[in-house]
């Protein structure tokens, strides 16, 4: 790990996992740095709320928000950083200093994106986007996964790129490698579009499918708080 240095320190902030709602009309969100993505979404997909965050439930708040944030939403809703409206951050001389563009702005610039190197921060205030529920639920995400088998990669991934290039902002696209020793690749696609699926989004679904040689297929909607 690139935070564990000969005569450092490790802080646990794991019990600084608190969230909640500030304001539901403007979809204020107030999270405790030590929280994980999974349980956010479990909390958020009861108020039609999302946050565009990491790909993986287990991925911790605090990191992925100072680090800019890729996630499942990122085409629809940018990166997590884009949904930061202030924080509290310790600071090294031990002050406690909250943050927003017009308190300590500067300080507010670099912990976007400045992971440790700034300070530790231990909550944040985010703008968090509302999904309308449609049937059964609360914020749906339909998915998209796909396994392929490959010998090319360098052809599929230019094909990829341009698939996703042309494909509608609602989806967003994570690809997985795995070789093997006959120089075959396993990719392993997950695709997610923001709402139900309609004919815009199974024809980028259909053309998805295109790309290469199918091993596995499957779409489903799920709530926002089991995409991750």
């Amino acid at each position: 790990m690139p935070s564990v240095i000969n005569d450092g320190i490790i802080l646990d902030i794991s019990k600084l996992k608190k969230v909640e709602i500030v304001d539901i009309n403007k979809g204020l969100v107030k999270v405790q740095a030590g929280a994980v993505w999974g349980d956010v979404a479990e909390f958020l997909n009861r108020f039609h709320l999302v946050i565009s965050s990491g790909d993986f439930g287990d991925t911790g708040v605090g990191g992925l928000s100072t680090s800019g944030g890729i996630g499942l939403l990122v085409r629809s809703f940018g990166l997590t950083i884009d949904h930061i409206l202030a924080a509290k951050v310790i600071t090294a001389d031990g002050e406690i200093r909250s943050v927003d563009k017009d308190n300590e702005p500067d300080l507010f610039w670099a912990i976007r994106g400045g992971s440790s190197q700034i300070g530790l921060v231990t909550e944040l205030l985010f703008q968090a986007d509302k999904i309308e529920p449609e049937n059964q639920y609360q914020c749906p995400i339909t998915v998209q996964n796909i396994d392929f088998i490959i010998d090319d990669l360098e052809s599929f991934v230019h094909k990829w790129g341009k698939w996703i290039d042309e494909a509608p902002l609602k989806i967003t696209s994570n690809l997985m490698f795995t070789s093997f020793d006959n120089n075959q690749i396993l990719v392993k696609m997950n695709n997610f579009w923001v709402g139900m699926p309609n004919q815009i989004a199974n024809d980028a679904f259909k053309k998805a499918s295109k790309l290469a040689i199918v091993k596995k297929y499957d779409q489903k909607v799920v709530d926002y708080g089991k995409a991750c």
